[in-house]
Order: C-alpha cells, then structure tokens, then sequence
C-alpha cells in the first residue's frame, strides 16, 4: 500500500470512527441501529492503535525505499567525489612542495645574485670600459703607423710594425692589470708579468732600432724640418707607448678582479640557480593550473552530490512530514469523537515524530572517504612565484 492512497480526510474519518464508545449495527436486521463499542485505542494502552501503526508502517516503507534509491545512486556520486577529491589532495601536495622549492630558490637566488654583484663590481661600466680601450687602441695605432709611414716606408713593413706594437701593448697591459689585483699572487703569475713589460720594453726598443737601421729617419727629419734629432725623437715615441703602455695597465687593474676564481665560481653559481629556479617556476606554475583545474572538478562533483542529496533529503522529509500530519490528524478526531475526553496513554507515549524516522543516510551525507581524513576541500596555494627578472632586480 503507498501513501498516495492516505489523507488527512481518510486519517480524521478513522480517528473518528474508533474514538466513539459505538458503532453502527452491521448484524440483521441492523436493529437497533447502534451498537455499544470500546473506543481505540484503550486509555491505559501504551502501544499505537493499529491505524497508527499501519500509517508509520507505509511511510517508513516509503523512506526506506526512498534511502535504498539515494545509496544507489549515490554510490556512483561519492566514488566521483572521493576520485576528485583523492586527484585534488594529490595535485595539492605536489604545489605546495613545487611553491615551496620555489620560495627556497628565491632565496637561495637573492644570496647568490647578492654575491655574485659583489664580486663582479668594476670601476667602470663595461661599455665605458672598451670603447676607452677601443679609442686608446686605435688611436695609438694609427699614431704609431702615421710616425713610421712618415719617417720610413708606406708598406707592409710599416703596417706590420704598427699592428705588432697595437697587439702587445694592450695584451700585455690587461696581463699586468689582471695579474697585479689579484689578492693571491703566485710566483708563476708574476713572472709572466715581468716577462710582459721586458717584451714591451723590447718590442719599442726593437722598432726604434729598425727605423733607425732600415729608415731614412735624417732625410724625413730634413724633408719634414723637424728640429729634433733622430734619438730624442724615438725616446718620445718609445715614452709615449710606455705611458699608453702604464695607462691601459692602470684600467686593466681597476677593472680585473681581487678573486677571479671566486668570481668563476660565484657567476656559475648565480647562473645554475637562475636555471634551477625558472625550472621549478614553470613546475609550479603547471601543478597551480592543475590544482586549479582539480578544484574545478572537485567542486563541481561535490556541488552535484550535495544538490541531488538535498532533494532525496528533502522528499523524504515530506513523507515523514505528511505520515506525522496523518497520525497528528487522527489523534484530533479521535479525541473529538471521545464521551470522556480522557486522552489515552499511548497517544503521550508515541510521538509521531519519532514513529516516523528518516533513515540515517537521509539525514546527513557522508563526506569521508574510505581511510581518508575528513571532508577537506582543497584550497589553490596561497603563494606568489615571481619571474627571474623580477627576483634579478629585486634587493
């Protein structure tokens, strides 16, 4: 029997009936016309009158089924969940490890780059530095080629001397200058860097000879009416190339380095932890979009099992609602239909509401899933990944 098939009508017209101390004759020939009869229930009975009982019986019935139908489906709805919800834990700890490596490489980055700026602070900047060095090289060689050209020959030879003393003089200066900042100053180093001002010096003394052997230096110094003799003029020149010599020492020296093998190690470090860093940011970056898309999944399965719980939760409350309102409305015609109106134990013993119970599975979801913790919504981590540039400027 459903409860489709009960009303309040039929509920009240039942009370009524059983409440009266008689009843219609049904015995031919139905004479008299009433008959004496007991009122249901009895005063002093306990137990539900058995229209109550029969009214709990089919709506119990009905939430019990009711229940069996939300476990069914429910079972396909909670295993979506639990799914989710395991990927969401899953993705969760991998970006708060991936976020967490990160914030520990940003500071490992902001200690090395602090370092490695230290160690490679220069006098000038670098631009300034070589176009100095470009300018000074330049112009010595054409100076030095316009002197041989004038005083010797305009070919390869003049050219060749030019280029030997344009090649010497800066490397040898930046031996000087590199050799000379170091804080550590081996014994081989420094021989290499008095074997480099001998060469220079050789290197002038070298060309002053050639012009004078192999140069027409007295006939340039007639020709041109250069009131100088062809000795004092190569001590100038061999003087002006040792103080273009000294002047590119001097910049090679407050450009070179007190620890050049602390810088190497300090400049690969900086540059290992960049690499490091932009591979763990571009991780986690990735495993945040794929939290994100976990936390889209996730709430989206537990939105539609908490929707589809509250509507079985809510149906079975009306057939718990509508089965109490029955026995509720019998009670009042049964009552009314008493001589006495003495009101029977059993009505105060019963509560319809508790003749009537929800299910435990309709009452409240279950959210734990299987030996996890409880219901735990994954939250996105709450960390901000910088970009390389930003950290490299930073401080």
């Amino acid at each position: 029997m459903s409860t489709e098939e009960y009303t309040i009508r039929k509920a009240r017209k039942q009370g009524k009936k059983e409440g009266r101390n008689w009843q219609w004759n049904r015995t031919f020939p139905f004479l008299p016309i009433t008959e004496p009869h007991t009122p249901k229930p009895p005063i002093d009975h306990e137990e539900p009158a058995d229209y109550e009982k029969e009214l709990a019986s089919v709506h119990q019935k009905d939430l019990d089924e009711l229940a069996s139908q939300w476990a069914s489906e429910d079972r396909k709805l909670k295993t979506a969940y639990c799914q989710a919800k395991t990927s969401a834990d899953t993705i969760k700890s991998k970006t708060t490890d991936e976020v967490q490596d990160v914030e520990n490489l940003e500071e490992e980055l902001k200690g090395a780059r602090n370092k490695y700026i230290e160690l490679s602070a220069k006098w000038l900047p670098e631009w300034i530095y070589f176009g100095i060095l470009a300018i000074v090289v330049v112009g010595e060689g054409f100076f030095n080629y316009k002197v041989f050209q004038l005083f010797g020959q305009s070919g390869w030879d003049t050219w060749l001397m030019a280029i030997a003393i344009i090649a010497v003089i800066p490397m040898a200066s930046e031996l000087n200058g590199y050799h000379l900042k170091k804080e550590n100053k081996p014994r081989l180093s420094m021989t290499f860097v008095a074997l480099s001002n001998i060469v220079v010096v050789l290197l002038l003394a070298g060309i002053a000879v050639l012009r004078d052997n192999f140069f027409r230096v007295e006939e340039a110094q007639q020709q041109y009416s250069i009131p100088i003799d062809h000795t004092t003029l190569a001590a100038i020149l061999i003087i002006f190339n040792c103080a273009i010599f000294i002047v590119l020492s001097f910049l090679a020296y407050t450009q070179s380095r007190k620890d050049p093998e602390g810088y190497r190690l300090a400049r690969d470090r900086y540059r290992d932890v960049v690499r490091r860093y932009e591979k763990e940011m571009v991780e986690a970056d990735e495993a945040r979009k794929q939290l994100m898309q976990a936390m889209e999944l996730l709430n989206e399965a537990r939105e539609t099992r908490q929707k589809t719980f509250e509507d079985y939760h809510s149906r079975g409350q009306k057939i718990q609602q509508s089965g109490v309102n029955y026995i509720h409305a019998y009670r009042q015609a049964n009552m009314a239909a008493r001589s006495s109106r003495t009101r029977p134990r059993s009505f105060d013993c019963n509560k319809p509401e508790e003749m009537i119970k929800l299910p435990p599975t309709l009452e409240t979801i279950e959210w734990i899933c299987s030996s996890s913790s409880p219901d735990q919504v994954a939250t996105p981590a709450d960390a901000t990944v910088k970009t390389p540039e930003e950290v490299r400027t930073a401080g």
